[in-house]
């Protein structure tokens, strides 16, 4: 079991390291003040590398001077506590995570195997893709 915030301040020193410090420039981090403490059954290196991997996806998919924000907040599905974390790029988008390679492939797996789900979805000017964790 592990925090939001503990794999939040993992990943957000991954981005200080990103690109020597360029990358804080284009990128943009929203948590909800209540999923911030929010505590997911994970394993939280596994979580650390499907993020990084999903990072990694932004800049790639990103325009040049593009914004990649990532926002988490609790929502329900039914009655099922959930995370949801979404990486929003002003890239071009692709039509489903398989067709992306490796990376994504390896997070949809480290996602499920947590009970979780990946939805990508091609919006106006970039795309979503957003992750989704139980919380029970």
């Amino acid at each position: 079991m592990g925090s939001l915030e503990e794999v939040t301040a993992g990943f957000l020193a991954l981005c200080r390291n990103v690109e020597s410090g360029v990358f804080e420039d284009v990128f943009k981090l929203e948590i909800d003040p209540k999923a911030k403490s929010l505590k997911i059954p994970m394993h939280r290196s596994h979580m650390e590398r499907a993020f990084f991997h999903l990072l990694d996806r932004g800049i790639k998919q990103n325009r040049d001077g593009g914004t990649l924000s990532v926002s988490i907040e609790q929502m329900h599905e039914g009655k099922r506590p959930l995370v949801a974390i979404t990486f929003r790029d002003e890239g071009e988008g692709k039509p489903s995570p398989s067709s992306e390679g490796f990376g994504l492939a390896l997070v949809e797996h480290l996602i499920r195997a947590h009970g979780g789900k990946v939805l990508l979805k091609k919006t106006k000017g970039g795309s979503d893709l957003t992750v989704s964790l139980p919380l029970d």
